[in-house]
């Protein structure tokens, strides 16, 4: 294992735990309630997006090099390799009906136009990449 690697886990976890302090006890009061919640947000979202998968990925298999192998053969196991593939596709679908119902949500609560455009955009950019990849993978196929 690479000690950069650890390293720059270390570093991010630092990071992240600094960010929920200040989030939490630096920035109070009413004029620094947007910057708190800022500084949890991005500081909870980095050590739960990026610190604890690089946890697992990088310092779990030095912990215990037997469930790394298991991780490994898993991983590239065409069987389960599909399974994950068949449920982004489900959770795509289930995407597209949940951006919808937004916007249609937003919509009803006379929310502000921008607000509704960008439920639209991301909608709209949903189906054009989905009607992208199809045609590239059929030309393949």
């Amino acid at each position: 294992m690479k000690k950069s690697k650890i390293f720059m886990n270390l570093v991010v976890v630092i990071f992240c735990a600094i960010l929920v302090y200040f989030g939490t006890f630096i920035l109070t009061g009413e004029h620094n309630k947007l910057m708190s919640g800022i500084c949890l947000g991005v500081g909870a979202g980095l050590f739960g997006g990026i610190a604890l998968p690089m946890f697992i990925t990088n310092i779990m298999p030095m912990i215990n090099p037997k469930l790394a192998k298991i991780r490994e053969i898993e991983k590239n196991d065409e069987r389960n390799i599909s399974i994950n593939n068949a449920s982004k596709a489900k959770a795509f679908d289930y995407l597209g009906v949940i951006v919808g119902l937004a916007a249609v949500i937003t919509i009803i609560l006379e929310k502000d136009w921008l607000v509704v455009s960008i439920f639209g955009v991301c909608y709209i950019s949903m189906a054009a990449i989905h009607i992208f990849y199809l045609h590239k993978f059929s030309k393949e196929l």
